[in-house]
């Protein structure tokens, strides 16, 4: 059944008087949602870590260099450049690639078609029995239980493992201080990170951290900005390529779904890497780079989305918009830098799920600062969106801050429901843009019809969440009234017993049918492993009632905002 109008003898004032009646009696009792807040996640994780072979021969350094100018590019005084592999003791023995950078002066100005050989550190669980050495760097890290020859990685028992890409911020290392701590955080945790080293300091010395309005020297400059920007999404897919095909790796991590850490530059990487486009020019204009399907998740921490004059991904961050990667995007609010305006500017584009947290205080602390409060919400965000878990979906949709540590901010949160299955079915939100009215539905020939534009008017908002099929015995069942304000139609939906009853006695609402099943609130908190969804009423604005159900708590601040009451969280639903 399509939402239609019709007339009716009831007034508007009666319909809005009795909708209004129905959402004070039968509110639901208020009640704290008991995944709103979490405890911090454990540091380091229940696994060992050991790594891949990075071993170098530090007498090869020249006067006055350190072993970090070649992790990071950075060339010499004459222009010379140093790279890592320079370093590299056993250098057959490492991760490392070879590919040539697309033939595109837009994105990779004078490196187009070059041929360029990267290497990474790969970090993975391992057993507590692994008995190789840690690897001393001359900073005071270590890598944990390092590969030497062409040894195989021990990794820890199951499997095939859940792979990562780790980028680093810009001129950084996988073996910087500031980063290597939170590659190994990860690993123990249970994922394979495979961390590239980007040499940006090789291709540009103009970085966004001293680039300003008037500080861009010449065109060459800019083109080489843009060039480094655009080879580092380019390498790590090309060392995904090489992961899928190396005889230590292969089939024993997951590379056709990838997910991705990404800090400050990093998490701008990321999102080139899922499809965003990048500014090409000082005029905003902006350009896909590439688009590796295998990356499914991201988290940016602390993640460059560009400057005010100089956004990241075009102007008003446009090359975002169509983007599907669900990401997670953890800043600070008093980065200067990386501003969170400018962050929550890209992710509001972002379709699918997306999160922005905002921790108080934060400032461009490249070593995650706060690590029960990041790590905590990129692992449950990674549980659910990269290996599919429910009871981590539920719990990324009510999540609202970490126990301890910073105040933070969830600014932006839809968390999209995982795909239906079985019993379940998908409830689609569609919004008339001339009634300012939303209307769900979980029937494939009503979507497919509101699609097509029968009746015309309607779009999807892309908001969703995920039911039980109405014939199924789970749950209750999801009344769907229909009622008239003049000649505006509007829907209904409620499992609370009293409204169904309320409305079935009243002749001004018509019963359609039981639109699908969902599981009741208990004084507004759900199970753990289900998600919550509220309820907002438009308070009869123009005398024409409207209900938005939603699993967004920022968008439902949005509605708040614009005049609805919220009253509440009506129904629990899948995740």
């Amino acid at each position: 059944m399509r939402p239609r109008r019709r007339r009716h003898p009831a007034s508007r004032e009666a319909l809005a008087a009795l909708c209004l009646a129905i959402a004070v009696a039968a509110a639901p009792a208020r009640g704290q949602d008991s995944l709103a807040v979490v405890p911090p996640v454990a540091l380091p994780g229940p696994h060992a870590v050991g790594c891949s072979n990075v071993a170098q021969d530090f007498s090869r350094l020249g006067p006055g260099e350190s072993a970090s100018d070649y992790w990071r590019g950075s060339p010499r005084a004459d222009g010379s450049g140093r790279t890592v592999t320079a370093l590299l003791a056993e250098p057959q023995f490492a991760v490392a690639w070879t590919h040539v950078l697309p033939d595109d002066r837009d994105l990779y100005a004078g490196y187009r078609g070059r041929t360029v050989t990267d290497v990474a550190l790969v970090c993975y669980p391992t057993s507590a029995a692994n008995g190789r050495a840690d690897y001393p760097l001359p900073d005071g890290n270590a890598v944990p239980r390092m590969q030497r020859g062409d040894e195989a990685p021990l990794l820890a028992a199951g499997g095939p493992w859940p792979a990562l890409v780790y980028s680093h911020g810009y001129g950084g290392s996988p073996l910087d201080g500031t980063y290597l701590p939170a590659l190994l955080a990860l690993a123990s945790h249970g994922y394979v990170v495979a961390a590239p080293f980007h040499g940006d300091l090789g291709y540009s010395q103009l970085g966004f951290e001293s680039i300003d309005a008037n500080g861009i020297a010449s065109l060459d400059a800019f083109g080489n900005f843009v060039a480094m920007q655009a080879i580092r999404p380019t390498s790590a897919s090309a060392m995904i390529d090489r992961l899928a095909s190396h005889p230590h790796w292969q089939g024993r991590i997951d590379v056709a779904r990838v997910g991705g850490f990404g800090i400050s530059q990093g998490g701008e990487t990321l999102m080139l890497m899922g499809g965003a486009e990048v500014t090409t020019s000082l005029f905003q204009t902006s350009k896909r780079v590439l688009h590796d399907p295998r990356l499914v998740a991201a988290v940016g921490y602390i993640p460059y989305f560009g400057l005010s004059f100089l956004p990241a991904f075009g102007r008003d961050q446009g090359g975002v918009d169509g983007v599907t990667l669900p990401y997670l995007a953890i800043g600070g609010t008093d980065d200067e830098l990386a501003r969170i305006e400018r962050v929550e500017q890209g992710v509001r584009r972002l379709a699918g799920t997306r999160t922005v947290v905002a921790i108080d205080g934060l400032g461009h602390e490249l070593a995650p600062a706060h690590p029960g409060d990041v790590y905590t919400w990129a692992l449950v965000f990674l549980e659910s969106q990269l290996r599919g878990d429910p009871d981590a979906t539920a719990k990324l949709q009510r999540l609202r801050s970490v126990d301890g540590g910073a105040a933070d901010d969830r600014r932006i949160d839809y968390t999209a429901p995982l795909p239906a299955s079985g019993d379940e079915r998908i409830v689609v939100e569609f919004h008339h843009a001339g009634l300012d009215h939303y209307f769900v539905t979980a029937e494939a020939a009503e979507i497919a019809g509101l699609d097509a534009g029968s009746p015309p008017g309607w779009s999807r908002t892309g908001f969703a969440f995920k039911a039980i099929d109405a014939a199924q015995a789970a749950g209750l069942p999801n009344c769907r009234y229909f009622g008239v304000f003049g000649e505006v139609s509007t829907h209904f939906y409620s499992v609370i017993p009293v409204e169904c009853q309320r409305l079935a006695g009243d002749p001004v609402w018509t019963f359609e049918a039981d639109a699908f099943r969902a599981e009741p609130t208990s004084a507004q908190d759900c199970a753990p492993g289900l998600t919550r969804v509220v309820r907002t009423y438009n308070n009869g604005r123009g005398g024409a009632a409207n209900h938005r159900y939603l699993t967004s708590g920022s968008e439902t601040a949005t509605m708040t905002a614009a005049g609805w009451v919220v009253e509440g969280a009506v129904f629990c639903a899948r995740p």
